[in-house]
């Protein structure tokens, strides 16, 4: 079955083909676009989206554990101060990302990146060992309950 028929030098396409070639065209259109380099900075973005708050709430736990607070105490660490500081790196990083690629020779690329990510984890150390009202009126309830729990030892054991 011939898609397109020649009668009278003419050659005249049916309307599956026509469909067929303007989804063709349109899909290289799109691809010539966007292209393989759209494809990868729309994956880069979304993986970034939907990964930072998932590293930044494990930075702020990781160090409020280590720091000898409790789960309590680091759900609400992630809790006040994850979204200020989500925010700040969706301000961060595309800002670091367009002088990398626009200004920045090829050969310095990666030292700027290394030193951004440094300067980045200088601040997110600093968030992190911030302490709030919050955590402090909980570390002061925590001395008042050891103070009133060695009131309670007896004599004999203190002696130990």
């Amino acid at each position: 079955m011939a898609f397109y028929s020649c009668s009278n030098n003419r050659t005249t396409i049916s309307r599956f083909e026509q469909k067929t070639i303007f989804i063709f065209h349109f899909v290289d259109f799109y691809y010539h676009l966007t292209g393989k380099q759209g494809i990868q900075i729309a994956k880069k973005i979304l993986a970034n989206t939907l990964i930072a708050p998932v590293g930044i709430s494990l930075i702020f736990s990781s160090i409020t554990l280590l720091k000898g607070q409790t789960f309590a105490d680091a759900k609400t660490k992630v809790k006040n101060d994850m979204p200020k500081t989500y925010l700040a790196g969706t301000c961060y990083w595309p800002f670091v990302s367009f002088i990398n690629f626009r200004f920045v020779p090829l050969d310095y690329r990666p030292f700027l990146g290394s030193l951004a990510g440094a300067i980045w984890n200088v601040y997110l150390s600093s968030v992190a060992n911030q302490t709030s009202e919050s955590s402090s009126n909980s570390a002061e309830s925590t001395s008042t309950s050891i103070n009133q729990t060695n009131s309670r030892i007896p004599s004999e054991l203190k002696d130990l």
